[in-house]
């Protein structure tokens, strides 16, 4: 397989670890999995920030918890350990730097979804 030259936000050896693993079996799987991540972060960035507005703590803990999974599943760490942080203010009762950790999330998705869109692009080319 050719070197990928992904950016910060993912991890390198995860992503190359799923490609080895799965590319020859089914790579349709693989864009999906990471299409529907694109889709499913888009779609936490507006309820966080809906969240944050109505002081809903424990839905913004959820989404943490959930997007941190998923995020560690597919090698986005940066995402993984923000959502890691927010968890922790909000279980600590310290959601002072709440706002701007949510503001860090919808920044660090963009940037994820630029890395994860050049993976995608290279499985789609991938023969």
């Amino acid at each position: 397989m050719s070197k990928l030259r992904i950016g910060k936000h993912l991890s390198e050896s995860s992503i190359t670890e799923i490609l080895d693993l799965l590319l020859n079996d089914d790579k349709e799987f693989l864009i999906s999995l990471f299409r529907d991540y694109i889709s499913s972060t888009a779609e936490r960035v507006i309820s966080l920030r809906e969240d944050f507005a109505a002081s809903d703590f424990e839905s913004i803990s959820l989404t943490s918890h959930a997007h941190s999974g998923s995020s560690g599943i597919i090698g986005a760490h940066v995402m993984q350990r923000l959502c890691h942080r927010i968890e922790r203010k909000i279980k600590d009762d310290t959601n002072d730097e709440l706002q701007e950790l949510i503001v860090s999330f919808a920044q660090i998705a963009s940037e994820t979804e630029k890395d994860l869109k050049i993976v995608i692009e290279y499985l789609e080319n991938f023969h």
